[in-house]
């Protein structure tokens, strides 16, 4: 009768250690799951929160660049911190596209910021519009296809007719 009662509390001793251990496995990927969810949400409300529209273009032969109007169309700002993290491509527009890096006062392949409309010490705030300086050195047709990539990872581009 003893070795009765010792099989089925050996049972129940491994059946207890077995569903701990499921139990466990189940807890650590229903958390791995529910983190994954909420950075997917957060990137997703940072997603909303952000948009830029690409306006306007034109070329100025004078200092050979290209000024690009940008708008602010979301809900949080760009501040000038930022700005050294954000890459600028253009190109023509079934052509190569070059990638500009910021410089506020460099040369060709770089660009800047030449004015912001709306926004307080550079900051470009929800509905304000930024003029940037595209130091292209060169003419690459009336319509030009800029693409602006924000630190986030988050791009906005569009085909723009700029005028000569």
């Amino acid at each position: 009768m003893s070795d009765v009662a010792v099989s089925h509390a050996i049972f129940v001793i491994v059946t207890v250690i077995l569903v701990s251990a499921v139990s466990a496995a189940v807890i650590v990927k229903t958390y791995q799951i529910m983190s994954a969810y909420a950075v997917k949400s957060q990137e997703e409300a940072q997603a909303i929160q952000t948009q830029l529209t690409v306006v306007y273009a034109y070329y100025n032969s004078t200092d050979s660049s290209y000024y690009v109007y940008v708008r602010n169309s979301g809900y949080e700002a760009i501040t000038t911190s930022e700005l050294p993290y954000v890459e600028v491509f253009l190109g023509p527009a079934n052509g190569t596209m070059n990638l500009y890096l910021y410089s506020q006062g460099g040369g060709a392949g770089t660009w800047g910021l030449a004015e912001v409309y709306g926004g307080q010490g550079g900051e470009l705030a929800p509905g304000s519009m930024a003029v940037l300086v595209v130091r292209t050195g060169a003419y690459m047709g009336n319509t030009v296809h800029v693409v602006i990539s924000l630190p986030d990872g988050q791009d906005f581009g569009a085909y723009v007719q700029s005028s000569p």
